[in-house]
């Protein structure tokens, strides 16, 4: 009886730690659609409010897109192309610093997202750059998102005809080796 037990246990150890798991690309833990809505419970009929990241990582950054909406759809940001760009705080970190750019009026605010599990802390510290008019943000300043499992971020993107995420560096000329003169 021992050498059958021992024979069942090494099938089941071997299948549980030989086992193909899924796994994500390096540094792709932030990569998502992460959302939440909120609702009026004393007016189910007003359209809920929104907000929602769209985030990728290209070239060792995180860059994505926004969208949020008040409650009732009075006021929406839309977001755009990079309208979120950041960079996780350390190698295996669970941390991003993002900036937020509005689309409403182009201010900038600085956020952080902390992965707890399957959701996103959304925390924003505060605007570093103002806008071209005196508006209040419709960000949220403090929201649990959830990540979306139905969409890729990619395909995401692509949906809302977002190129592929740019810094501003990113279409400088390098100025690490100067050009070689004729």
């Amino acid at each position: 009886m021992s050498r059958l037990r021992w024979i069942l246990c090494s099938t089941i150890l071997c299948a549980w730690f030989c086992a193909p798991r899924p796994t994500l690309a390096a540094g792709s833990r932030f990569e998502g659609v992460w959302s939440a809505k909120w609702c009026d419970a004393d007016a189910p009929q007003r359209e809920c409010g929104a907000f929602e990241i769209v985030l990728v990582r290209e070239r060792g950054r995180l860059c994505g897109t926004h969208s949020a909406a008040t409650l009732g759809l009075s006021r929406i940001d839309e977001g755009a192309a990079a309208s979120v760009i950041g960079a996780e705080t350390g190698a295996k970190s669970d941390t991003a610093s993002l900036v937020l750019t509005s689309s409403r009026n182009g201010a900038k605010y600085l956020a952080t997202a902390t992965l707890r599990g399957d959701r996103l802390q959304w925390r924003m510290h505060g605007m570093i750059a103002p806008g071209s008019e005196d508006e209040p943000t419709i960000v949220p300043d403090d929201m649990t998102l959830r990540r979306d499992t139905t969409q890729q971020p990619r395909d995401a993107l692509r949906a809302r005809e977002i190129d592929a995420c740019r810094w501003p560096d990113d279409a400088a000329p390098s100025t690490a080796s100067p050009a070689p003169m004729h």
